[in-house]
């Protein structure tokens, strides 16, 4: 039986909760499982990949759960055709929320590029973003961005921030669990808390990668945010 966090106790905070379940190659049987224990527990949502859709799906038809999918997962470095084909796969399959993964690498090169080199890219990267959230709202469904936060730094972070906002994305998400690069949780709730001071009110913030205890979900939900990501229900 599975042991619920103390905030799915409440009715407010249960409900900020995606439970990630991104294993590669799962059986019907694990996604069955996956999708069982995100119903006891009461979130949100439960994340998989594009491929898992229609099989979640079909476990959660009489469920509250929202099923999310990720795209471009988690490199986010294909091509704008790419993502965006595999963003109406995910909408038609029955996903209600996308979770797309901004290209953070050549996010990184703008800083060493001249002026004409530099609006061409910045183009390139908000073009990639703007494409695929006109696709999500057009169909009724909400675009989170993961910029992966881990991978830059402040100025970094600003500037995607700044290309979302001109998107008019749903939410900014911090992370995809995947980057190699591990900073301690203070530097984490110090980019966190960056993102919330520059982004308007009306842009929502996922925070992901890295939360595993009670104690990181409650300064989270103290901080405000409005979503939180995490792979662990135990």
């Amino acid at each position: 039986m599975i042991t619920k966090f103390k905030l799915f106790e409440d009715n407010k905070n249960k409900s900020i909760i995606d439970y990630t379940f991104l294993k590669n190659r799962s059986s019907v049987d694990e996604i069955k499982k996956a999708c069982e224990d995100a119903d006891d527990a009461g979130v949100y949502s439960i994340v998989v990949k594009s491929e898992n859709i229609g099989t979640a799906k079909a476990f959660l038809d009489e469920s509250d759960v929202k099923i999310v999918s990720v795209i471009d997962f988690p490199k986010g470095n294909s091509k704008t055709n790419y993502k965006s084909n595999l963003t109406m796969e995910a909408i038609t399959d029955g996903a209600n929320e996308i979770d797309l993964v901004f290209n953070y690498s050549k996010l990184k090169e703008l800083s060493i590029l001249d002026e004409s080199d530099y609006e061409e890219l910045y183009t390139e990267l908000s073009d990639d973003i703007q494409t695929n959230a006109t696709l999500c709202h057009k169909n009724g469904v909400l675009l989170k961005v993961i910029i992966e936060i881990e991978e830059l730094n402040f100025e970094q972070i600003k500037i995607a921030c700044e290309i979302c906002e001109k998107s008019s994305v749903d939410y900014i998400q911090t992370s995809t669990g995947y980057s190699k690069k591990n900073p301690n949780w203070k530097e984490k709730i110090e980019k966190v808390k960056y993102i919330k001071r520059i982004i308007p009110s009306y842009i929502n913030i996922k925070v992901a990668g890295g939360i595993r205890t009670q104690s990181q979900i409650d300064e989270l939900i103290s901080l405000g945010v409005d979503r939180i990501g995490t792979s662990v229900l135990l």
